[in-house]
């Protein structure tokens, strides 16, 4: 762990990442370890103490009653966001569809029941997450409950959804936050039904 003199043309550096490396392998009681040929490379190795197998913990589903076996239409036009979503309304009990727009939409939602509940993205591909909203309304003939998610937070925006008659949430989300906004769209589906 001492620098060596810097050739001519190579980066200036501090050295810390050494120092660093050597003060956590103590602490952690892992050693360092280093074979080097000058012009041929150098091997770098850590020593850790083979570890004892633990049992496999897998936390159950927290299911909701309020949310249990309930159908929800996720629309985005981001995969991995559809991927995230179906993940979290499944371990809380809801029968998730995931789509990427309208048409999406409508060739994957089979039945002629409307979801209990859509999530929609407000930017879309061609297409506002209010316009895919309206148009599954006219599909249904009836007003759904629907949540509107958007990373723009704007007071317009907000304003917009709102007259329209859905919720707004705010990109990025947090669990508790889609949990909670859902329970107030279904209590007022009921009311409303």
């Amino acid at each position: 762990f001492q620098r060596l003199p810097t050739s001519a043309g190579s980066g200036q550096g501090l050295g810390l990442g050494l120092s660093i490396a050597q003060h956590i392998s103590r602490i952690l009681g892992h050693p360092i370890t280093l074979d080097s040929m000058p012009g041929k490379g150098s091997v770098f190795r850590i020593t850790v103490a083979l570890g004892q197998r633990q049992l496999e913990f897998k936390p159950k589903p927290v299911v909701d009653p309020l949310l249990t076996n309930i159908a929800v239409l996720c629309i985005d036009n981001d995969a991995t966001i559809l991927a995230g979503m179906q993940s979290l309304l499944t371990q809380w009990g809801c029968r998730v569809i995931t789509a990427n727009g309208l048409r999406q939409a409508l060739s994957r939602w089979s039945d002629d029941v409307p979801p209990q509940l859509i999530f929609a993205d407000y930017h879309l591909d061609g297409e506002t997450g209010l316009d895919v909203l309206d148009a599954l309304n006219y599909h249904w003939q009836q007003t759904l409950s629907a949540i509107v998610i958007s990373a723009d937070n704007s007071v317009e925006l907000r304003e917009r959804v709102q007259k329209s008659g859905w919720f707004f949430l705010a990109k990025p989300a947090h669990p508790a936050a889609f949990k909670t906004l859902m329970r107030r769209a279904l209590r007022r589906q009921k009311i409303a039904t």
